[in-house]
C-alpha cells in the first residue's frame, strides 16, 4: 500500500511550526510522498517552493509541488521549475489553477502562456524530463461540457505524457470505483489514487465540494450536525466515515490513498491506525 499526504503553505512562523509538526507525525506511515498546494488561482508559487524545500531538506521527505500554469507565464514557470530540478524534485502535480481571480492577474502575452493542461503535462514530461501527476474528477469537473468531454481530457492528459492522476475528493466509494471502470473502459493507462477528506469541519467540506463539483450525499451533512457542538463527536464522525470509505475502496481492489490532510495529523492517524497500516515509530 502507498500512502500520500497533502499540505498547504502555511502563512507565518506559527504555521510553519505546526505543518513540521504535522509532517513529523505523520511520516511513520512512511508516505510514498507528499504535496504541496499552491494558493487559490495559483498564487504563493514561492509558498510552495518554500515549503516544498522545508520539508525536503529538514524531515527528507520526498516533497511534490503543485505547479498552476493559468496565471503565469512560461518564463516564470521555466524559473520556477529549474529551481525545482536544481532542488532535486522529479515530480510535479500538474494543475491548471482557479479561475476566480484570473481578472486581477496582470495581462501576460498570448505567446507567454500555456494553452491547457495538456500542453504544459507535455511540456513538463518532454521539456523538463519531469514526472507529471495530474488531477481527475470522479464526479466531473464542474466546468466540462458533459461526462465524455471531462474522459477525453483525462485521455489526453494521459497521452502528453501523465501517468497517475490523484482524484478530488468524494464522498462515496462507489462514486470512485465507477470512475475507476469508466477509465478502464476508456483504455486509460493511468493509475488513479482516490483522495480522501477526512471531514475536520462540516460548512468548509461543503464549501469545497461546492467549489470542485463533489455530490454530497442525501444523509451526509445530517450525520454530522446530530454531533452539535461537540467536537470529539465530530471528530469521530468524521474519522468512521473516513475510514469506511478506505476500507470499502480497499476491498475494492484500491492500494493508493491520498490524504487532504488540511495540514492536521489527528484524524489521518486514526484512519490510518484504524486500517492497520504498518506504522515505523518516529526516534
Amino acid at each position: 500500500m502507498r500512502l500520500s499526504f497533502e499540505f498547504f503553505p502555511p502563512k507565518s512562523d506559527a504555521g510553519l511550526r505546526q505543518l513540521s509538526d504535522t509532517a513529523r507525525d505523520l511520516m511513520g506511515w512512511q508516505p510514498d510522498f507528499v504535496s504541496v498546494t499552491c494558493g487559490a488561482g495559483g498564487s504563493a508559487i514561492d509558498g510552495t517552493f518554500a515549503t516544498v524545500r522545508h520539508l525536503r531538506e529538514t524531515l527528507g521527505l520526498t516533497a511534490v509541488p503543485h505547479v498552476t500554469f493559468l496565471r503565469q507565464s512560461r518564463s516564470y514557470l521555466d524559473e520556477i521549475l529549474r529551481a525545482y530540478k536544481k532542488l532535486g524534485v522529479h515530480q510535479v502535480i500538474a494543475l491548471r489553477g482557479d479561475p476566480a481571480a484570473v481578472g486581477h492577474a496582470p495581462e501576460i502575452p498570448s505567446h507567454d502562456v500555456y494553452v491547457n493542461t495538456i500542453d504544459f503535462v507535455a511540456v513538463l514530461k518532454n521539456l523538463y524530463g519531469m514526472e507529471p501527476m495530474i488531477a481527475a474528477y470522479p464526479d466531473i469537473h464542474p466546468l466540462a461540457a458533459s461526462p465524455q468531454q471531462d474522459m477525453d481530457h483525462l485521455k489526453r492528459k494521459v497521452e502528453a505524457g501523465a501517468r497517475r492522476a490523484i482524484t478530488q475528493f468524494f464522498f462515496e466509494a462507489e462514486t470512485f470505483l465507477r470512475f475507476r471502470d469508466q477509465v478502464q473502459r476508456a483504455s486509460i493507462p493511468v493509475a488513479l489514487t482516490p483522495g480522501i477528506l477526512p471531514v475536520h469541519n462540516l460548512a468548509q467540506t461543503l464549501k469545497f465540494a461546492a467549489s470542485c463539483g463533489a455530490k454530497i450525499p442525501d444523509d451526509f451533512a445530517e450525520r454530522f450536525e446530530r454531533c452539535g457542538g461537540d467536537d470529539a463527536a465530530l471528530q469521530n464522525e468524521g474519522v468512521t466515515h473516513a475510514t469506511r470509505l478506505c476500507e470499502t475502496l480497499r476491498k475494492a481492489g484500491v492500494e493508493d490513498f491520498h490524504f487532504y490532510t488540511l495540514n492536521h495529523s489527528a484524524m489521518v492517524n486514526e484512519v490510518c491506525a484504524a486500517m492497520n497500516i504498518a506504522h515505523a515509530p518516529q526516534t
